[in-house]
């Protein structure tokens, strides 16, 4: 009885492990084909490849790039101010820019090297590209903007934009002065002057705008185009400052104002700044500025008679010739702020100026001075700097 249940379980008297075995090698004798067809195919590609048969797909260049799209075709630039030009690219080496401001003759008037503003700008990327040209030219002619990029190779060039301009200068800017090139000292704020003893002060930079705000240093940026100016919101440090009572109200006011202003003028000696009724609330004069030493900490007889001055001293061979001078009294030691004010109209640009200090007895007798010169304002030379002044043997 017990073999015959056993048949029963097992139709056709079939053992149960021979059938699976039978259905899994077909399966695997067609994987093992499906491999070796596979395998075979790959290395007849191989052999086609490399005796040039078939040509591997070359790899895709990004397409060179660059365009111009401020300054428009037309415009007449403001070069009171250094010109803001904006553009993008992509495809370039190391995504290099170069931006040139050109006569209508091709001279070089002014050159700026940037890059792309892209991660992917050193490998092709495209991105956004922008510079500041300083232009001197005379206001009134024609030019160019040029940007451009060259080939790693050859120095060839791989992409090119440009558009023709006109060189101007803001209303009543009279001579040519560029903001940008002097430290400005806010002498009125909403038409009143400033705490004694207080100073606040603005420079721009690569559409960055910051200084002294009479307790802390700040910072903002700006924008303009033509007269119109327009700064950002102005951040600055944190200082409680209590040497000086209304400090902190008078700082927040020019901070406040500063964020008001939609027009600039410069008239006279001044850099005014208005708001959009056309309030003059804002009027700087041009400076250089700092700290006199003494590096004994000698004393100053209180008598004595301070002459801080600006020369022209442009020519190796001839006499420094003055521009303004300061005078100061009352002072009995070492150390003593100074700060002269002067006419940007006065300044070439290519013409080099130094600051001195000299101190006098009530007599005329000379008792201290610098004996080096100290350059300011052109050439890439601050208008903030220290004067150390020597005892006259």
């Amino acid at each position: 009885m017990a073999t015959e249940s056993s048949d029963l379980d097992s139709p056709g008297g079939m053992d149960p492990q021979e059938d699976s075995t039978n259905e899994t090698n077909p399966w695997l004798i067609g994987v093992v084909i499906l491999f070796i067809i596979i395998l075979v195919g790959v290395i007849a590609y191989a052999d086609l490849s490399a005796t040039g048969f078939i040509t591997p797909p070359a790899a895709t260049q990004p397409t060179a790039f660059i365009t111009i799209n401020d300054p428009v075709e037309g415009e007449l630039l403001d070069i009171t101010w250094a010109v803001p030009v904006r553009g993008e690219g992509g495809g370039l080496f190391e995504g290099n820019v170069i931006v040139q401001a050109l006569s209508a003759s091709g001279e070089v008037l002014a050159q700026e090297v940037t890059i792309i503003d892209s991660p992917e700008a050193g490998t092709g990327g495209s991105g956004p590209w922008s510079v500041d040209l300083q232009i001197n030219s005379p206001p009134g002619t024609q030019g160019q903007i040029l940007a451009f990029s060259t080939s790693a190779m050859d120095g060839s060039r791989v992409a090119e934009d440009r558009v023709n301009v006109g060189f101007g200068e803001s209303p009543g800017a009279g001579e040519l002065v560029k903001p940008e090139n002097h430290l400005w000292s806010l002498l009125e704020l909403n038409g009143r002057t400033l705490i004694d003893n207080s100073n606040i002060t603005l420079q721009f930079e690569n559409f960055q705008a910051f200084g002294f705000g009479g307790c802390n240093n700040y910072k903002t940026s700006y924008e303009r185009r033509g007269a119109n100016l327009n700064f950002g919101i102005v951040t600055s440090t944190a200082k409680e400052c209590e040497e000086l009572e209304g400090i902190l109200a008078q700082e927040s006011a020019y901070f406040d104002n500063l964020e008001r202003v939609v027009t600039t003028r410069l008239e006279n000696w001044q850099l005014n700044l208005f708001d959009n009724s056309n309030n003059l609330f804002l009027i700087y004069d041009a400076v250089v500025m700092g700290q006199v030493f003494n590096e004994q900490n000698s004393e100053i007889p209180e008598d004595a008679v301070i002459y801080v001055q600006l020369n022209d001293v442009s020519l190796a061979d001839a006499e420094s010739m003055p521009i303004v001078e300061q005078v100061i009294t009352g002072v009995t030691r070492f150390s003593f702020p100074f700060m002269v004010n002067y006419n940007p109209r006065e300044i070439v640009e290519n013409h080099t100026y130094a600051i001195g200090v000299r101190i006098e007895d009530k007599e005329g007798n000379l008792l201290f001075i610098n004996p080096a010169a100290t350059n300011v304002i052109t050439n890439g030379n601050p208008s903030q700097v220290d004067l150390v002044a020597e005892a006259v043997r």
